[in-house]
């Protein structure tokens, strides 16, 4: 695991700017949403923005902060569990971006460096390349993060057991089916006796 040192700058940035974001709309919403294994999408975005801080620090990155932190801490608000078995869901991966850029506009007026970062952030699964270098150090730090988020839930096992859930639940909706259909059956050979 990658590891790094904070600082201080770093924490009471991302601090300050996570209690306007609190402040000033939902964002604590993204508590309730689950990104990758047990991490919520919350602590995955504060992890994000001091990922993308540490990386233009080391690298004595020209950046603006207070865009690039409030892009990372953004760059996931889209709002919905993506784990929910709906048809939309299934290409979450391709259409978060714009989604979670929609809602910041929405409830934070957010500048244009910081749309193109979360527009951008998905690149290369999505065609659109980062356009700036703030939208580059965050598309990085994210693949950096989620990379370290489930190599940790692959550790602790968690994907196994989504996976045995998910087989528990298929099982109980095929027994459904049948179910249904015996019923069905069933009431058409009442019909057809009386």
């Amino acid at each position: 695991m990658l590891t790094m040192k904070i600082s201080e700058k770093t924490r009471e940035e991302v601090k300050r700017i996570l209690k306007e974001l609190n402040e000033e709309g939902p964002y604590e919403m993204n508590k309730k949403f689950i990104q990758h294994g047990r991490q919520t999408v919350h602590n995955h975005c504060v992890s994000v923005a001091v990922m993308c801080c540490t990386l233009a620090e080391k690298f004595h990155l020209p950046v603006k902060r207070n865009d690039l932190i409030r892009g990372a801490l953004l760059h996931d608000f889209f709002l919905y569990d993506w784990h929910e078995p709906v048809l939309a869901h299934k290409i979450h991966g391709y259409t978060h971006p714009k989604k979670a850029m929609k809602n910041a506009e929405q409830f934070y007026g957010i500048n244009k460096r910081e749309k193109r970062m979360i527009r951008h952030h998905m690149f290369p699964l999505t065609p659109h390349p980062p356009t700036n270098l703030e939208a580059w150090v965050l598309c990085i730090s994210d693949k950096i993060c989620a990379i370290q988020e489930m190599k940790k839930a692959k550790r602790t096992g968690v994907y196994e057991a989504i996976k045995a859930a998910k087989a528990g639940a298929k099982e109980k909706a095929r027994n459904a089916a049948r179910e249904a259909r015996a019923i069905a059956r069933e009431r058409r050979r009442e019909r057809k006796a009386s």
